[in-house]
């Protein structure tokens, strides 16, 4: 068993309330009695056998949307991907000093050659783009709100669905697991208990 990290699109925006109790009650139907929240924007850490389950996505996304009555798109990647994504400089060094904003945003579906080019157009002085087999990483200068990209254009542009995390957001869930991050060493580990 590996630990992984569902992450919700949308989650506690607007009316889209969910309670964290809620939403471990539901992985807890589901097989994962283990499964612990991380922060209240809908990042969900259970054990899962490694690899990538066919239709284990969907399958979480459905029992969510039941219990909680709206749809919940779901990304799930592995503790040691993301402490891996994290750990590789995509973006210069210095850029990432200066910047207000640096996003990864989890993709459905692997990115395409064409849309390479779409990255590139994105690049405009302020903001950069990189994509990444299934992830979008975004370094700005701009505050994520007063930026002229945002989730949606990204979604729109890409034709797929996309939920965004914040780098620092991705460390601090890293740093939250009891064990150093490593294939070997992680392998089995339980999260620690999250509140909220």
């Amino acid at each position: 068993m590996t630990l992984q990290v569902a992450f919700l699109r949308a989650v506690n925006v607007g009316r889209r309330a969910v309670r964290m109790d809620a939403l471990r009650e539901v992985f807890a139907d589901m097989g994962w009695p283990q499964a612990q929240t991380f922060i209240a924007s809908g990042n969900v850490i259970f054990e899962h056998p490694p690899g990538s389950s066919p239709g284990l996505e969907e399958r979480i996304a459905v029992r969510l949307a039941t219990a909680f009555g709206f749809e919940i798109d779901t990304f799930v990647r592995s503790v040691d991907d993301i402490a891996a994504l994290v750990a590789t400089a995509v973006f210069e060094p210095v850029l990432v000093e200066r910047c207000t904003t640096h996003v990864v945003g989890f993709l459905k579906a692997p990115v395409r050659p064409s849309d390479q080019r779409l990255a590139h157009a994105w690049d405009n002085g302020v903001d950069r783009v990189v994509l990444r087999e299934r992830e979008l990483h975004w370094l700005s200068s701009a505050r994520q709100s007063d930026s002229a990209l945002s989730g949606a254009v990204f979604e729109r542009t890409l034709g797929q669905r996309l939920t965004l995390r914040g780098v620092p957001t991705l460390r601090r869930l890293i740093a939250s697991l009891p064990a150093p991050v490593g294939p070997a060493k992680r392998s089995g580990s339980a999260p620690r208990q999250r509140s909220g």
